[in-house]
């Protein structure tokens, strides 16, 4: 069994308070987790190898939550 420290979760919101609140509450919980304010920025700077999740608003400027999903998608069709 894995433990919480293995995980990373990725929080993007475009909102800081709501990414300050999550980060808070995600680490008094014992997990690590790593802040987004936006979807580019995520998608230029993740790292596939770690193992996690992602928490993502789905109302944003530029891209949405929905049209970041999208793209994970396709990137993961276009790796098979």
């Amino acid at each position: 069994m894995h433990k919480k420290q293995d995980f990373l979760i990725r929080v993007i919101d475009d909102e800081q308070y709501v990414l300050d609140s999550l980060a808070l509450l995600l680490d008094v919980n014992g997990y690590q987790s790593e802040c987004y304010d936006n979807a580019e920025d995520f998608l230029i700077s993740v790292a596939p190898s770690v193992p996690g999740c992602i928490l993502s608003d789905i109302r944003m400027p530029r891209m949405s939550g929905m049209e970041l999903l999208f793209k994970m998608n396709l990137s993961l069709a276009d790796s098979d």
